[in-house]
């Protein structure tokens, strides 16, 4: 990453506290999404390794809701520049929680315009781990997708069935990485009659 992305970084607490032991895990000789293109729903400042992730942890909760028999969420441009954001600042600060130190809601960073087309906006879901480097994006979002269903807050947002559209912002640094997913609804209305 380069250093113009990135002001300054001091370090932070892992969250899941079983994170920690990332740093062990074998590493794998591929990755099946190393390769990840900027898909449209992805924010164009991830960069390629970032975008791996980022596709790794939509896939890793869409497994998840799909074996409860839930619909599955879709990859939101707008929700994705509002993660994107937040882990960002969360790398550069070392606050690692779900408001900005101005204590405000990553969904808050939307326009009002934007707000507009979306029923209800939450969840956001953060996640970082040392010692990122090497490790498979498989890997990590197992690793925080298992952390978020192992607590009960976490895993309510997840498993929400009225959310269907998802956003994914990550940041990746000095060998870290910080994810942060926002959950929002959508309705398309059928003036058919």
């Amino acid at each position: 990453m380069s250093s113009s992305r990135l002001l300054s970084r001091r370090v932070v607490l892992l969250a899941p506290p079983a994170l920690a032991v990332a740093a062990c895990a074998p590493r794998a000789a591929t990755d099946p999404y190393a390769n990840t293109p900027l898909l449209d729903w992805m924010d164009s400042r991830m960069e390629q390794r970032e975008r791996a992730i980022a596709a790794a942890f939509l896939d890793r909760v869409n497994a998840e809701r799909h074996s409860r028999g839930l619909v599955q969420v879709i990859g939101d441009r707008s929700l994705s520049r509002v993660s994107y954001d937040h882990a960002a600042s969360v790398f550069r600060s070392g606050v690692f929680g779900r408001t900005t130190p101005e204590d405000r809601y990553p969904y808050e960073r939307l326009p009002q315009t934007v707000k507009n087309r979306y029923l209800q906006i939450g969840g956001a879901q953060l996640y970082k781990v040392r010692k990122a480097v090497g490790l498979p994006s498989t890997y990590l979002a197992q690793l925080g997708v298992d952390g978020w269903m192992g607590a009960q807050n976490n895993r309510m947002f997840l498993l929400k069935p009225e959310f269907n559209r998802v956003g994914a912002g990550v940041v990746e640094g000095d060998g870290d990485a910080v994810v942060v997913l926002l959950f929002g609804q959508i309705t398309t209305l059928n003036y058919s009659i």
